[in-house]
């Protein structure tokens, strides 16, 4: 593989990091555990591939993805009837969103509800550390398939030089 081929394959492959980081640059910025409480709010449930529920508090949007979201009972919070109104809710703000209209990332903690009847809900210790760990492995992921690609590249360069260089023989010819 010739030098010049190599720059061209990393200049594409930084191409394509700065396009993706623009297009998302939430992938830029750290995740981070910091406590938050709501009062009086309504959440809402967005259905589908990713269901989420979401609520809106000072002009802001935040949301929770559905996977590991069950209380003490094992019963899936996103199967209740929507929407509901709290009372107080307990957040941990896990990544804020870059833009005006984008929304923050949370792990929902506790719900009390502004019904009577209705009980209390707490997520267990083992969903949030599931619900950070696929948060963490989601966000950090992308960092290290862009550290990979480049390693993976001067490695393919590094051994190409080499073999044309004479250093590596080539076990075919014999």
């Amino acid at each position: 593989m010739e030098k010049s081929s190599y720059v061209l394959l990393n200049i594409f492959l930084l191409l394509f990091w700065a396009l993706l980081a623009f297009l998302s640059p939430s992938y830029l910025s750290p995740l981070r555990q910091e406590p938050l409480l709501f009062r009086e709010v309504v959440l809402h449930h967005h259905g589908g591939k990713k269901s989420m529920v979401y609520f809106e508090a000072d002009a802001q949007k935040y949301f929770m993805l559905c996977r590991n979201f069950e209380d003490q009972n094992s019963r899936n919070f996103c199967e209740r009837p929507f929407p509901l109104h709290a009372r107080e809710i307990e957040v941990d703000l896990l990544q804020k969103g870059l833009y005006r209209s984008s929304a923050h990332t949370v792990i929902i903690k506790k719900i009390r509800f502004a019904e009577a009847g209705e009980p209390d809900f707490s997520l267990p210790q083992v969903a949030y550390d599931g619900a950070f760990a696929y948060e963490f492995n989601a966000h950090y992921g992308v960092r290290t398939v862009m550290l990979l690609s480049f390693l993976g590249l001067y490695g393919v360069y590094r051994y190409r030089s080499k073999r044309s260089a004479g250093q590596i023989e080539n076990n075919w010819q014999r």
